[in-house]
């Protein structure tokens, strides 16, 4: 089931939804997101206060997973050749490849490493100077 179909009760196959989009243009994705944002945004406002910023804060690192994810698995298909190991991301773009989740150090803190399988990996604790102290499952 697409996000199209969560929010709206539709079915529409994936490819008609993504050929809308894409033929509708940017403000069409960006009034989707929002739309979807506001789902999300009803459902953490049902949360007792206590658990809301919990909530919200689950939500943002679920968000910040699937966006890796993706950048990744495009850094992959535009660069053959790196089908294993992990692809690193910082600050929404894919800049690297590592062929396994090593060296920290060699990371500034923030700097998310996804494997092939979706598997991800933030490089937590040091500075940017120093590099990160070790890699934290997302």
């Amino acid at each position: 089931m697409n996000l199209h179909a969560v929010l709206t009760g539709c079915t529409v196959d994936d490819a008609a939804l993504l050929a809308a989009i894409e033929a509708s243009g940017v403000e069409a994705q960006a009034k989707h997101l929002q739309r979807a944002a506001t789902v999300a945004a009803g459902i953490i406002a049902e949360r007792p206060m206590k658990e809301r910023f919990h909530a919200r804060k689950t939500f943002n690192r679920w968000m910040d997973k699937a966006l890796a994810e993706a950048l990744a698995q495009r850094y992959r298909s535009d660069n053959p050749g790196h089908d294993d190991g992990v692809v690193l991301v910082w600050q929404d773009e894919a800049y690297g490849w590592k062929d396994k989740l090593r060296d920290p150090q060699s990371e500034r803190p923030g700097v998310y490493a996804v494997d092939a399988k979706g598997n991800a990996w933030e490089a937590v604790d040091g500075n940017e100077y120093d590099g990160a102290e070790r890699w934290e499952p997302m």
